[in-house]
């Protein structure tokens, strides 16, 4: 059973990997869809600008990776 002491990191790792996992997806839909993505009736322009806002949104992916090495007691720059 966790203490409860990771819970943060692995928090903001759990956040960090599905946000940009999310990116990928939906990258790799608009490039099978081609230019039908970006229709509105099709959804995958809704779906990609929403996965694009997930690694925006609380934080950018940037400050999740820096926020992850310090609490692994990583120094950041």
């Amino acid at each position: 059973m966790p203490t409860g002491q990771d819970v943060p990191r692995e928090i903001t790792m759990a956040k960090l990997f599905t946000s940009e996992t999310c990116v990928k997806v939906t990258n790799l839909g608009m490039q099978v869809l081609a230019a039908f993505g970006y229709c509105e009736e099709f959804g995958m322009a809704r779906h990609y600008r929403d996965a694009r806002a997930a690694t925006i949104a609380a934080s950018t992916s940037q400050i999740q990776r820096s926020l992850i090495a310090n609490l692994m007691g990583l120094k950041v720059q």
